[in-house]
């Protein structure tokens, strides 16, 4: 494994929303990013998400849709989560971990996945 994943095509799992540990489970929410087309998809928990970003270096913003079946154990964690991903300006990779912020405040980390779950 390199020494830094890319953000790019690389899997992406949910682990911290606003610095609040994520209790692993099988419905672990996660992100990619596909340069081809600049697309985003995911998972929210409970809803399956695409759209588009748009990256200038470390600035990054996002535009999503999602699925909109209601899971009611996961509702507010991935309506948390869809939401931070709209706030976010800009990104940092530490080794395999990935932090979306605004105004240098973390929103969201994940931490890279090797293998591909949902």
């Amino acid at each position: 494994m390199p020494k830094e994943r890319p953000i790019e095509n690389t899997h992406w799992i949910l682990t911290q929303i606003n610095e609040i540990d994520l209790a692993e489970n099988s419905k672990q929410p996660f992100i990619q990013l596909n340069p081809d087309g600049n697309k985003i998809n995911g998972f929210g928990g409970c809803n399956q998400l695409a759209g588009q970003y748009t990256q200038l270096g470390k600035k990054i913003t996002f535009r999503t849709t999602a699925t909109r079946m209601f899971c009611q154990e996961t509702m507010e964690i991935e309506t948390n989560f869809l939401q931070a991903l709209e706030n976010t300006t800009e990104f940092d990779i530490e080794k395999h971990i990935l932090l979306l912020k605004m105004d240098k405040k973390i929103l969201l980390t994940f931490r890279a996945e090797t293998k591909f779950q949902n």
